[in-house]
Order: structure tokens, then C-alpha cells, then sequence
């Protein structure tokens, strides 16, 4: 099983939790990366990039209904988002590794959003 997983914090305490969970048989891990943010001085050129990669890309793929999200630290970006594939809705949580200004990594997990009759709580995926 793979997991992203996001957490947000309040006075030192978890307050909110959104997850995305996939089994995926490719072994294309984050570890064959140091997961250490190196430059946090670019963490909003790389935000801004991903923005607009995300934002072309909902506009040119119809399967993409909304981006909830998109949290980012130095190198890293994460876009949480809403699409629909054969009439099922799924989150789609992508990892970016940037370097240079240049997507050179990117990790996906997709989980099918259930029906809200079926939710543990009020909460969504995003």
C-alpha cells in the first residue's frame, strides 16, 4: 500500500488528517530520493509552476473536476485533487519533485472517493 498522508496542526496538535491510499505493484518508491527540503528559498516559484501545471492541465483533461489544494515545501509539491474516470469520482494526490525550475519526479496515488452514504464522518478527501 501506498500513502500520502496530510496533517494539520494547531498549537502543537493534529486538528485535521486527509489521506490517499493505493496498492501499487510498481516499486517506484520516494526512497530512491533524499526526501530533505534542500531550498526552501523556492518553494513558491516551484508552488506557482505546479499552479499553472495543474491548471493547464484540468483545462486540457476532462477527467479532472477540481483542485482542492496544493501545499508545498522547497523541492517539493503536492496537488490534491477531484477527477473522474468512467463515471467514478477519485482523489488524486501527486507528489512533485522539482529541481531547477523542471518537474523531474512525480508520484501519484488515486483512491476512489465513496459515496457519502458510506463515509466514517462528514469530512471528504480533501
Amino acid at each position: 500500500m501506498h500513502i500520502i498522508d496530510i496533517f494539520r496542526f494547531e498549537n502543537g496538535l493534529i486538528i485535521e488528517h486527509w489521506d490517499n491510499i493505493q496498492t501499487i505493484k510498481n516499486k517506484d518508491l520516494i526512497s530512491d530520493l533524499s526526501i530533505k527540503v534542500l531550498n526552501k528559498n523556492s518553494t513558491k516559484n516551484n508552488k506557482n509552476l505546479i499552479k499553472k501545471y495543474i491548471h493547464d492541465k484540468i483545462i486540457k483533461d476532462n477527467s479532472y473536476i477540481k483542485n482542492h489544494m496544493i501545499l508545498a515545501e522547497g523541492e517539493f509539491v503536492l496537488s490534491v485533487s477531484e477527477i473522474k474516470q468512467s463515471n467514478i469520482n477519485f482523489a488524486l494526490y501527486e507528489l512533485f519533485y522539482i529541481d531547477n525550475s523542471k518537474i523531474k519526479k512525480v508520484w501519484k496515488i488515486k483512491e476512489k472517493i465513496l459515496e457519502k452514504k458510506n463515509w466514517q464522518n462528514n469530512n471528504s478527501k480533501f
